[in-house]
């Protein structure tokens, strides 16, 4: 787990995650959460991302093949800064 996502997840307030659980549990049961396909570049980040052998110069070509990806990836990788 990286620090940023440590100092995001004690900031969590513990009732609103309940909360969304609880709603998210709820419309799957009614059969009402419709989620999105992630992008087959977004599949393939993620692929290449669980082998701890990965090497970033492939996860970087897999992200420049997706421009929406690579903003997001920028955004983030700015807030680190």
């Amino acid at each position: 787990m990286t620090l940023l996502m440590a100092e995001f997840l004690v900031s969590v307030d513990l009732e609103s995650v309940e909360k969304i659980h609880s709603d998210l549990v709820d419309r799957i049961a009614k059969d009402e959460l419709n989620l999105p396909l992630l992008p087959h570049v977004a599949t393939e980040v993620l692929n290449v991302t669980s082998d701890p052998d990965a090497d970033i110069v492939n996860v970087a070509a897999l992200i420049q093949q997706d421009q929406a990806l690579a903003s997001k990836v920028l955004k983030f990788s700015n807030l680190a800064t």
